[in-house]
């Protein structure tokens, strides 16, 4: 809709009229850019909410509000419903009518820019989708959201006919496909000089590709579609998709690439690094454990002066001296996917690429596995960082919270002087004192901050961060994940909340929520740390010690019995 084509409301009370002027166009417009989506101060369905009351004022705001009202749409399947039993909503509705011709519900789907399909994989049939009420509307409207420019497809079956009509938005900048399953072609995909291909959108700025089944059919045309001097950001965990797209002789200025690294292709990423000086974030994952042994080194070849705006590295240790000296790089992260599951041996890593005489630039932030920092002086290398991340692995969640903090707290007398000190669980917000401020509170005040004096924020998981008054020196946390939080406690009786219990402090939780949607549920549930206490002390019962307060010896035979070995 043109807004010149609209006047401005006429400014009443009720159903009078006021004998004054209407405001100027402009004026109405910058009110309406106010209405933003904050998700500190509210959750997605209270900003769409806002949108649609403001939609029933006057045709002008219904004209400028619809916009921002479908701007997003999001599909969601239910992961513990068979599809093919399922009511779909007022979705469903809309699509019919789009099928149908309908003007007004396909001006609607013109509106949306950003689209979500999510969890509708069938496990036992991927092929029900595609046959499914749900599956052959979006089949039969999908053309009609032609000004997509942002789409995700997550835990879904994608068929070959569908794929083609991905390829053929011609607004789409950026596409995101995990955990899908790719159905099986009846025919190849069309190749390059076919329909599809020759109107692609020229300004695909990002792909996202990971952890998906059965891609081999549809790898080649992927490789095609998205191989152009367009392209900024390319994540895949696909090696072959990605070694094709390497493998082409122009010019693709990548800023974000993120890989497999594979030895069989060390030559041609190598070529590809040193002809991309446009990068500035590089993620490289070692591939995974064979028969218990670990890969190859893959050894780069990269010229000295090679990714001159690398600014964020993500690599295995072995690969670091190829890398990081000299280079701009302000964050460095030396986690790999199995340090998370367990506990590797680092004891003749070398890690002094990362000292200050290497590295041209001060390095903000270092982000390393537990067992790294446990077998490796880090002082040594790196004495001071703004920014130091220590991982946890799953291996850790059945040991008492507060043995693992006294070990890391005393396994080094020297540390590096850091401003903020970040300790990430396997499983995020998923560890029994993500929601216990008060046990967060005890842990900082009584171990950490006298472990780690410099420290001025403390992070215990990625959802809450800790930060010291520098006049009081008293410690409060700071929300980083409200919607997370505020979802998570308000859910329903959940089995996730027999293993956790929420303790608030200082008001964090409670002013997550108006007043009227604390409900008596969320207050009780908010009520005391009893079970969080009672918890650790039984974890720390079986390491031998009631308080957990485990020696750094016991505690690491307990952790690390491979690194004994």
């Amino acid at each position: 809709m043109v807004v010149s084509t609209w006047t401005a409301p006429q400014r009443r009370v009720g159903a009078k009229l006021l004998p004054l002027p209407p405001l100027p166009i402009d004026i109405y417009l910058l009110v309406l850019d106010q209405f933003v989506y904050e998700p500190d101060l509210q959750s997605l369905s209270e900003y769409k909410a806002s949108l649609l009351s403001l939609t029933l004022v006057c045709r002008f705001f219904c004209a400028m509000v619809t916009p921002k009202l479908f701007n997003e749409l999001v599909f969601d399947g239910d992961d513990d419903c068979e599809i093919a039993s399922m009511s779909y909503g007022p979705h469903n509705a809309w699509f019919e009518a789009a099928s149908s011709g309908d003007q007004s519900a396909c001006a609607l789907m013109k509106k949306v820019k950003k689209f979500t399909l999510s969890n509708w994989r069938d496990e036992d049939d991927p092929d029900e989708w595609k046959e499914s009420e749900c599956g052959l509307l979006i089949l039969r409207t999908f053309s009609r959201f032609s000004s997509i420019t942002e789409l995700n497809i997550l835990r879904t079956p994608i068929a070959d006919d569908f794929m083609i009509m991905v390829y053929q938005l011609p607004n789409l900048r950026s596409l995101n496909i995990k955990e899908c399953v790719f159905l099986p072609l009846a025919d190849p995909l069309p190749q390059p000089n076919s329909e599809m291909l020759r109107h692609r959108p020229l300004r695909l700025r990002e792909l996202q590709l990971g952890h998906v089944d059965n891609f081999k059919y549809y790898r080649k045309s992927m490789a095609l579609f998205v191989t152009t001097s367009a392209l900024r950001i390319l994540k895949t965990s696909d090696s072959q998709l990605a070694r094709q797209v390497m493998k082409k002789q122009m010019e693709i200025p990548l800023e974000c690439l993120e890989i497999p690294l594979v030895p069989g292709d060390a030559s041609i990423l190598s070529d590809f690094l040193n002809r991309t000086p446009t990068i500035t974030e590089l993620w490289l994952e070692s591939g995974g454990f064979e028969d218990d042994e670990p890969p190859p080194p893959v050894l780069l070849d990269i010229h000295p002066d090679a990714l001159p705006n690398l600014k964020e590295l993500h690599c295995p240790t072995p690969t670091l001296p190829q890398l990081l000296p000299k280079r701009p790089v302000t964050s460095v992260n030396l986690v790999e996917s199995q340090d998370w599951m367990f506990a590797k041996c680092y004891d003749n890593v070398d890690l002094s690429p990362l000292t200050p005489t290497n590295n041209n630039s001060h390095l903000q932030e270092l982000v390393v596995p537990y067992a790294m920092y446990s077998e490796l002086p880090l002082y040594e290398f790196i004495p001071k960082v703004d920014t130091l991340v220590v991982c946890l692995p799953l291996v850790l969640s059945a040991l008492p919270c507060r043995g693992i903090l006294r070990a890391l707290c005393t396994v080094h007398e020297r540390k590096p002087i850091m401003r903020h000190l970040k300790l990430l669980p396997f499983g995020g917000i998923n560890v029994v004192w993500a929601f216990d401020l008060v046990f967060q509170h005890q842990l900082i005040v009584d171990l950490l901050s006298p472990s780690f004096p410099s420290a001025t924020a403390i992070s215990l998981n990625e959802g809450v961060e800790w930060r010291c008054d520098p006049d009081t020196k008293k410690w409060k946390p700071v929300m980083l994940a409200p919607e997370l939080y505020r979802s998570l406690l308000s859910a329903g009786e959940q089995p996730f909340w027999m293993m956790v219990n929420a303790t608030d402090f200082e008001g964090l939780f409670i002013g997550l929520f108006k007043e009227e949607d604390l409900t008596a549920e969320i207050l009780h549930r908010l009520g005391s740390c009893e079970a969080c206490a009672s918890a650790d002390v039984d974890n720390a019962a079986r390491l031998g010690s009631p308080d957990g307060s485990v020696g750094v010896e016991e505690f690491f035979l307990a952790t690390f019995p491979l690194a004994d070995e």
